[in-house]
C-alpha cells in the first residue's frame, strides 16, 4: 500500500509512505515517472519512511513508482520493484492506494 500523506493537501506537493511495509526488505529509495519529459525522478526522504517530491511540480496523471529494496535475508542483495500508476490522477491527501505488489 501507498498513501499520500496528509501533508499533500496542496496540489504543488506529494508526499507519500509505504504501508504494511516489514519483513525482509529495506527501502533503500524511490523513484517517481514524470511523464512530461519522460523520465526517472529520484524521491526524497523527508524523514523516517515518508518520501516527498522536493519539485513543486509533482507529475499529471497517474503515477507510477520505481522502489529500491535491499533483501536483508539473502546477503544484500538489491531489487527494483516497478509500481505501474499505483497513485491515481487525481489523488487525494490521506487515502493509501492498493499496489497489488506483494513481496516474498
Amino acid at each position: 500500500m501507498v498513501k499520500v500523506t496528509e501533508e499533500s493537501k496542496f496540489a504543488e506537493y506529494l508526499s507519500i509512505v509505504l504501508l504494511y511495509q516489514g519483513g525482509q526488505y529495506d527501502v533503500l529509495g524511490i523513484q517517481i515517472y514524470d511523464g512530461s519529459v519522460k523520465q526517472w525522478k529520484d524521491m526524497r526522504n523527508a524523514y523516517g519512511a515518508v518520501y516527498d517530491l522536493p519539485d513543486p511540480n509533482p507529475p499529471k496523471g497517474p503515477i507510477s513508482l520505481k522502489l529500491k529494496l535491499k533483501n536483508t535475508a539473502s546477503g544484500g542483495a538489491v531489487k527494483l520493484v516497478k509500481l505501474d500508476n499505483v497513485i491515481p490522477r487525481f489523488w487525494k491527501a490521506g487515502v493509501a492506494y492498493d499496489s497489488k505488489v506483494k513481496l516474498a
